[in-house]
């Protein structure tokens, strides 16, 4: 019997490719309230004060083909490499990309961005992480572990505790899991399909009992109002960051190496609410940033520690219980930082 041909929305497609890891995001990502929409207001005009608060230039790689990174085989042996994503499952047995990490336990350099690659090419594999689960957090550990053991630990050198290094790894896995599952339904759903034909309608390379599965948790009314419930979150979110693609951990350590400086996350928000002219993004995040400066002239070594009396904690209240904000995707938990911070003081 010949496979019935597989229709994408082409609305959907054609709606703009700017848009597109938005509407990924917008109604899967229950626990996201970073991701933003185009700024609606105008730019406010805000001259820095110093040097220091205009944005600085990002640390290009050295080669948008390759990721230069640092590898060790089973001996200790060291070496540099130029490796593209799709071909770090290549590397010859016992040769290890080393990924090294910053005092936040976050992961720095170019072995990172080939790191997040790698978890991009994972999260989309349907066999190794099945998109029939509803959430990410009810995929049985034993996918996760077989990935970990049999995939991550024999490509990569973790520069770092093993349970923060895979803590980091499989939030980042979940996130674009969830991302991908969003991909594949604003390109295949259609409200003017049935549910049988959205079910014959697999992607290329899917099983079709998964997308079944997927078809129906998606169709469920209470997954739709989640949906809607968040879209109208995500329209309420209305001062966009600047960072791009380039993760804050990478992003945090580039500045470290240009000014010589530590950038706490009271700086970081600053730089990154901001255009590559110094310009704060809109009146919203002017008034953000201000308030900052304030904070910092009431209490210079505030700016500098974390802690809920710093000026993020400050003016945004509360910790999200799963990570500390401005520290990025995989961030470790409110407690982890500030009790590392903490603990810094005493030492």
């Amino acid at each position: 019997m010949p496979k019935p041909k597989r229709i994408k929305n082409l609305l959907k497609s054609v709606a703009g490719s700017d848009k597109s890891v938005a509407n990924y995001t917008e109604s899967e990502n229950l626990e996201s309230s970073e991701s933003v929409p185009p700024a609606t207001s105008e730019s406010a005009p805000a001259q820095p004060t110093s040097e220091s608060e205009r944005v600085q230039p990002r640390k290009s790689r050295q080669s948008n083909h390759y990721w230069f990174v640092d590898a060790i085989d089973g001996e200790g042996v060291s070496q540099k490499l130029k490796v593209k994503v799709r071909d770090a499952h290549n590397l010859p047995t016992g040769l290890r990309v080393v990924v090294n990490y910053d005092d936040n336990f976050q992961p720095i350099g170019e072995a990172s961005g080939l790191l997040a690659g790698v978890c991009g090419q994972l999260a989309a594999n349907h066999v190794l992480f099945p998109i029939s689960f509803e959430k990410w957090s009810t995929l049985p550990d034993t996918y996760k572990d077989t990935v970990w053991e049999s995939v991550l630990k024999s490509r990569f050198c973790f520069k770092v505790n093993e349970d923060l290094a895979k803590r980091d790894v499989m939030f980042k896995i979940g996130k674009l899991w969830r991302e991908y599952r969003c991909k594949l339904w604003n390109e295949f759903y259609d409200p003017l399909m049935s549910r049988s034909d959205l079910i014959k309608n697999v992607p290329a390379g899917l099983n079709m009992e998964q997308w079944a599965v997927f078809v129906d948790y998606r169709l469920r009314p209470s997954t739709v109002n989640m949906c809607n419930r968040n879209r109208d979150i995500r329209k309420r979110q209305i001062i966009p960051h600047t960072g791009g693609a380039m993760s804050l951990s990478r992003r945090r350590n580039n500045l470290k190496i240009e000014t010589g400086k530590n950038i706490g996350r009271a700086e970081m928000w600053k730089i990154t609410h901001k255009r590559k002219n110094g310009i704060y993004v809109n009146e919203e995040a002017l008034e953000i940033g201000e308030k900052i400066d304030e904070l910092i002239l009431t209490n210079p070594k505030g700016g500098s520690n974390i802690s809920p009396e710093d000026p993020i904690g400050v003016i945004f209240g509360k910790e999200h219980p799963g990570r500390a904000s401005d520290y990025g995707s995989g961030a470790p938990s409110p407690n982890q930082v500030i009790g590392s911070s903490a603990g810094s003081k005493t030492d």
